[in-house]
């Protein structure tokens, strides 16, 4: 019989069993499965501190790098829905995405350069 489990599960399997071994390698950037559970852990807490509902979408606005993969896991760790923006898009078509999907949420970078790249008009 096949097993199956959410993600985040299986990830937590490996978390455990291996906490030291590389989960992510970006560029010359490696974080270890430790690493990214407790940033992981960390930010689902804030989520669920901002907004206590579950099943909600939570819009993620990273470039691809270890904090989004953090981040991803961080939003189903609060039992969010992920929703992955372009990080290159433009600001109207992240605009778009963001009221069409009723995006509760959106975690980014805090770079200030990012940060004006991704703030939405009301």
């Amino acid at each position: 019989m096949v097993r199956t489990c959410r993600i985040e599960e299986a990830f937590e399997a490996e978390a455990s069993a291996s906490p030291d071994k590389t989960a992510v390698v970006c560029h010359d950037q490696n974080t270890t499965y430790e690493e990214c559970r407790s940033g992981s852990l960390a930010l689902a807490a804030a989520i669920r501190k901002a907004m206590p509902a579950t099943g909600l979408p939570v819009g993620v606005l990273l470039p691809n790098s270890p904090e989004f993969v953090q981040a991803v896991l961080a939003v189903w760790y609060s039992h969010n829905a992920v929703v992955p923006l372009g990080y290159h898009s433009t600001l109207e078509s992240i605009k778009r995405t963001a009221v069409s999907l009723s995006i509760c949420l959106l975690y980014t970078s805090p770079s200030p350069r990012d940060r004006t790249r991704s703030r939405m008009p009301s």
